[in-house]
């Protein structure tokens, strides 16, 4: 199949994908007024949304305190929830001690409140249409909320074609089989979308600096990453990906055009803002619950032992198949995977774009590495799910 049809059912099988999945939180936002596909149990959605709605108010305190701290609550404040609208009083008693008095406003509604906000100013951005429509507009919680999985799903679509794409014009497959591989990388990727989860939004970046890495593309490299990390802190894992990209910057630094010296200024702003903002929150990280089945700390040592031996054989495979990227990436995650306390399952969303780049030029086969890849991120889920 030439380049033009597969372009062409490329698109179709996203926008088909993106009507169906509408129509799914369509008629779940009709069930409850959440809008997530578990039906009222999700609600990072409209967090960041009213992070987005805070932080003109309060800037980088949020990154600092806990909303808690500066924040009235709702919960059991009568006096309060009789001043709202019918609307928002119904959501301030159900969302009960997420919900928080804002001074001249509608509420807001927050979880992990007793935290500082442990994400990059890219949540709020991406929100932010929302938020200000919600902040300007009686437009009620329960459409907002909907409003909110549609950027989900919009930027997670976005993703899912470039990760297709690359799919049919690197992977020597049949036809039917590249749609089978497509079909699998879209399901958890939608899923956790409709779920509200904005995860989905890293794919695009990632696979874009992927892509731009290959073809030796490194300021194009360097700001596609910046934009991830500048979207979710997530996107660490793939820092193997910013220091080859850095160091074919500083190999051609004298034949920089001004178009590859803008791509590093904004790559230098979005990363600045980035790491301003977690080293406010890192000191809050330790304070997060520890529900990682395999951190050191949480006293399951066979398990820690069966990721860590499976991360050495993984690092020492692909650097063995010439792949020392894809070995340095495999250390990364299986890294953070050990490090961090709090897992959650849609957290496989952020290494997905992995198991569809190219791959390194000279790696001496060309499935062994997408092999190991595909069998890292299934490690990786499987303790997600544990």
């Amino acid at each position: 199949m030439s380049r033009r049809p597969v372009a062409r059912a490329l698109w179709g099988a996203v926008l088909a994908s993106f009507a169906v999945s509408l129509m799914i939180s369509y008629i779940d936002h009709r069930r409850h007024a959440f809008g997530d596909l578990s039906h009222g149990s999700k609600s990072d959605h409209f967090t960041h949304m009213h992070a987005a709605r805070l932080f003109p108010r309060f800037g980088f305190r949020l990154h600092r305190q806990p909303a808690s701290s500066f924040l009235e609550s709702l919960e059991h404040n009568d006096e309060k929830l009789s001043r709202l609208s019918v609307d928002d009083r119904a959501q301030s008693i159900a969302c009960g001690r997420g919900a928080w008095s804002v001074a001249g406003a509608r509420p807001a509604y927050l979880n992990w409140s007793q935290l500082p906000r442990p994400y990059p100013p890219g949540d709020m951005l991406l929100f932010a249409p929302v938020a200000m429509l919600y902040e300007w507009t009686p437009i009620s919680f329960a459409v907002t909320n909907w409003l909110l999985i549609v950027t989900c799903l919009i930027v997670a679509h976005v993703g899912l074609y470039l990760m297709w794409q690359t799919v049919h014009e690197t992977w020597i497959l049949s036809s039917a089989a590249r749609w089978a591989i497509c079909v699998l990388l879209a399901i958890p990727v939608i899923w956790f979308s409709l779920d509200g989860f904005y995860d989905g939004v890293l794919i695009a970046p990632l696979v874009l600096t992927a892509r731009w890495l290959h073809a030796s593309k490194w300021t194009c490299a360097v700001l596609a990453f910046a934009l991830a990390v500048f979207c979710h802190y997530r996107a660490l894992v793939f820092a193997p990906y910013a220091l080859v990209a850095l160091v074919g910057v500083a190999r051609s630094v004298r034949v920089l055009s001004r178009a590859d010296v803008a791509r590093l200024l904004l790559a230098a702003t979005l990363a600045a803002f980035a790491a301003y903002t977690f080293i406010l929150v890192a000191p809050s990280l330790r304070d997060f619950p520890l529900t990682n089945p395999v951190h050191p700390a949480i006293g399951h040592p066979l398990a820690t032992a069966a990721v860590v031996t499976f991360a050495m054989l993984a690092a020492t495979l692909l650097w063995r198949l010439q792949s020392p990227l894809d070995a340095a990436i495999a250390a990364t995650i299986f890294g953070f995977l050990l490090a961090i306390r709090q897992v959650q399952i849609w957290h496989v969303v952020a290494i997905m774009p992995w198991i569809v780049a190219p791959l390194a030029k000279g790696t001496l086969s060309s499935w062994w590495p997408r092999l190991i890849r595909a069998a890292s991120v299934g490690v990786v889920y499987l303790v997600l799910t544990s």
